[in-house]
């Protein structure tokens, strides 16, 4: 699906931040005498448009127009030199140092310039935190994007921002989400007639039906639409896109010469407009094509020319993808030399894309860190498990020190024996989670990374995903346990901040629901929402994020194979009551009685053995009721649960 989006994407980017050619000669005499706000802005010009071919050279004219901004106190060039620098470091692929340009210039932002740099610097971020996987994050953008398009009435903003967030849920592989943003992008663009935006959300509502749900039927009619639509306006990048998306419904119904001919149509179009990109899945289609065709000479000289473009572009799958189909050639012809060679080139390239996956994964440790931390440093380790250790090792010892302290406060001040068990249960136990809960992902990461180290030569592919998997799954649940250990410990100090605010509630389901769709895929269940974007309530932001992770974590937990889960809000007085329901294996009384009692942390494993500390729900009886809300349960044995809580309404 992303394959021609970063193709179309190029469309709605901002003015300078498309690479162009080496400054003329005059640009660099008129800085010789050129002073102040200026200097400042010729700088930057030159700048850019060192880009593409010295980017050293450009960071260095950025470096210097900062410098001269911040002496002279010129708002603006302070922004555009921070957004530059990220651009950066963004092509450079360094996402932690691009992201603290961007959240420089973002801080630096005033009224006067916020409606030209406010959407490139936020785009620009959540780009960011999708290549990192850190997707509530990402979410948490393009929400902010999308009511700041709503703020000025930027229909189109609006549709652009939409299409992508829908885009985003496709590559999630949540078809009801996708969907559901799709259509109101579509929506938007045939109100304001913006027929390429039109023809761009039909192509992606298609993908939905091909890649999701294998409709290639319904997949074909959204293509048939896009290309009809984009010849009539004669939008060039959307027939190529619909003619490439319309062979591969014919390839997937091995429907060879016609996905032979909707595909020659896309590459004739890709090459007279020289997108690289286009040219290496064209190429590449074509030549599975032949192969299937028994025309194995066809096969190996478009695998070729796939592969040629695929390097110069720098895109390691399409590279690995090429190598392999050139084997599977050369093993046709019974050149079982050649068919060898290129069988080691894939490999080799398959692990070339195994460690980019855990210099992404890096990335991402060090992304959450500096949000948690807000610390402008962060350390680039060299290897998975060393960070993973670091990082849980690390906050690890804070909350062992913290918890001390705070124990230890509070044995000072209480003095009666009963207050007294009552907190040495509660020290027993949150030792307990430290000691056993903890204990549990630290082993997996240890021991999963050391087995990938130690004999990675010797698994296979599937056997190093599933490794993979494992260690990306016992760092998120440890991620988890730190973080209401965490937040927990702070309400019982008194350390918390209480910041009520008027919230869309939408937009904190909807990025809740991107934060923990992979875990749900995973357990194939379908997560949907009725809330409507524009349900506001007010209270304190963070709280309430925690409040709707835990229970949609904990519906999850409990959740069976291939169950759903729904989440609703309704008005009831003042008040939003917003309802998480599964129909999961529920609860008998006894239990629910344990649920929201603070001298009890009730845990019980999950459907799939999933683990947790109990803390999750008494952090979220806490939180609803800090911000004068309320928080039950309604289960049955076996008949799946509702967890309730109200928030105050703002009307």
């Amino acid at each position: 699906m992303r394959k021609f989006i970063l193709l179309l994407l190029v469309l709605y980017l901002p003015a300078g931040i498309i690479f162009s050619q080496e400054p003329n000669d005059s640009l660099k005499d008129n800085l010789k005498t050129a002073s102040g706000k200026e200097r400042t802005d010729l700088l930057l010009v030159i700048a850019e448009e060192y880009f593409e071919s010295n980017p050293d050279e450009a960071e260095n004219y950025i470096n210097e127009a900062l410098n001269l901004s911040g002496k002279i106190g010129y708002k603006e060039g302070i922004v555009k030199s921070n957004y530059n620098l990220g651009k950066i470091y963004f092509v450079q692929k360094d996402f932690v140092e691009a992201l603290k340009y961007y959240d420089e210039a973002l801080n630096n932002l005033e009224d006067s310039t916020k409606s030209s740099f406010y959407a490139p610097i936020i785009s620009s971020i959540s780009e960011i935190y999708l290549i990192s996987g850190i997707y509530d994050k990402a979410f948490e953008s393009y929400m902010s994007l999308l009511n700041y398009y709503r703020s000025i009435n930027d229909k189109k903003g609006e549709a652009y921002t939409l299409s992508y967030i829908g885009d985003t849920y496709v590559d999630l592989q949540s078809g009801q989400n996708a969907l559901k943003y799709l259509n109101e992008a579509l929506a938007i663009a045939v109100e304001i007639n913006d027929e390429e935006r039109i023809s761009f959300v039909l192509n992606s509502i298609g993908g939905v039906y091909v890649d999701i749900y294998n409709d290639n039927l319904k997949a074909e009619e959204y293509y048939e639409k896009a290309l009809e639509l984009s010849q009539k306006i004669n939008y060039v990048l959307g027939i190529a896109k619909a003619y490439h998306n319309l062979g591969l419904v014919h390839y997937n119904r091995k429907e060879l010469d016609e996905a032979l001919e909707y595909h020659k149509k896309s590459l004739d179009i890709v090459v007279k407009s020289g997108i690289n990109e286009g040219l290496v899945y064209n190429y590449n289609s074509l030549a599975k094509i032949y192969l299937e065709l028994d025309k194995v000479d066809s096969a190996v000289e478009y695998f070729y020319k796939s592969l040629e473009v695929a390097k110069k572009e720098q895109i390691t799958l399409m590279i690995s993808e090429n190598y392999k189909g050139l084997s599977d050639s050369y093993k046709r012809k019974n050149n079982f030399k050649e068919a060898y060679n290129f069988l080691e080139l894939f490999n080799e390239t398959k692990e070339k894309l195994v460690n980019e996956k855990i210099k992404q994964g890096i990335a991402e440790l060090e992304i959450q860190y500096d949000l948690k931390r807000k610390e402008s440093e962060n350390q680039i380790l060299k290897s998975s498990n060393i960070i993973q250790r670091n990082y849980f090792i690390f906050s690890l010892v804070l909350v062992v020190l913290f918890a001390v302290v705070l124990l230890n406060r509070y044995l000072y001040s209480r003095k009666s024996h009963k207050q007294l068990e009552e907190l040495n249960a509660t020290k027993d136990k949150l030792f307990s989670i430290i000691g056993h809960d903890l204990k549990n992902p630290f082993g997996t990461l240890i021991n999963f990374s050391e087995m990938l180290i130690e004999d990675y030569l010797d698994l296979t592919d599937e056997e190093k995903i599933t490794y993979l998997k494992m260690i990306n799954e016992a760092s998120q649940t440890g991620h988890e346990i730190l973080d209401n250990l965490l937040q927990w410990s702070k309400t019982q100090s008194g350390k918390l901040e209480f910041a009520p605010q008027t919230i869309d509630l939408s937009d904190i389901v909807d990025a809740n629901i991107a934060l923990l769709v992979s875990g749900a895929n995973n357990k194939g269940v379908e997560i949907s929402s009725t809330v409507n974007g524009g349900t506001t309530v007010f209270a304190d932001k963070l709280m309430l994020k925690t409040v709707i992770r835990n229970l949609l974590g904990n519906a999850i937990k409990f959740s069976n194979k291939d169950g759903s889960i729904k989440i609703s809000s309704v008005v009831s007085g003042n008040f939003i009551e917003v309802c998480i329901s599964d129909n999961g294996i529920g609860m008998n009384a006894d239990t629910i009685k344990k649920l929201f009692n603070p001298s009890v942390f009730h845990s019980t494993a999950g459907t799939a053995n999933e683990q947790g500390t109990g803390l999750g729900l008494l952090l979220c009886k806490e939180f609803v009721e800090r911000n004068s809300g309320r928080i039950w349960v309604e289960s049955e044995a076996g008949k799946g649960s509702d967890f309730k809580f109200t928030v105050p309404q703002k009307v």
